[in-house]
């Protein structure tokens, strides 16, 4: 599993995972066959989701389907500000990003969200998770 964290916050204890985590699955992928590659948790507010899903996706594709993905709000506050995001409003970021991944699965997704703008089916998002 690799963790995702993108600052060294002293005060937490540990500075998490150097490398991007989707970056580095990319090279695990490519040096394995058989064992599942997992993420313990992508902080969803501080990425846009069609980043995240179009990252998870491709490296699920490019792995034949072994990532494992674990999303979370964040609970490093001082990544916050250094994103220009309000820490506060963390609950509702994740739920609008959580949604966003889960329907850019569709084709042609539709969806309106408040933080990360909407998608009218019109374009899609590529590539799509490997089906179990």
């Amino acid at each position: 599993m690799v963790a995702r964290c993108s600052f060294n916050v002293p005060a937490f204890g540990d500075a998490g995972q150097t490398f991007d985590p989707f970056t580095y699955l990319g090279y695990l992928a490519g040096q394995t066959t058989e064992i599942a590659l997992g993420v313990s948790s992508i902080a969803l507010p501080l990425h846009h989701p069609v980043h995240v899903a179009k990252s998870a996706a491709t490296t699920d594709q490019l792995s034949s389907g072994r990532l494992l993905l674990g999303v979370a709000s964040g609970d490093r506050y001082d990544e916050y500000p250094a994103m220009g995001i309000d820490y506060e409003n963390r609950s509702e970021l994740f739920r609008d990003s959580f949604n966003y991944i889960r329907k850019a699965q569709d084709a042609f997704p539709q969806l309106e969200t408040k933080n990360y703008g909407n998608l009218k089916g019109l374009i899609d998002i590529l590539p799509k998770a490997k089906k179990p």
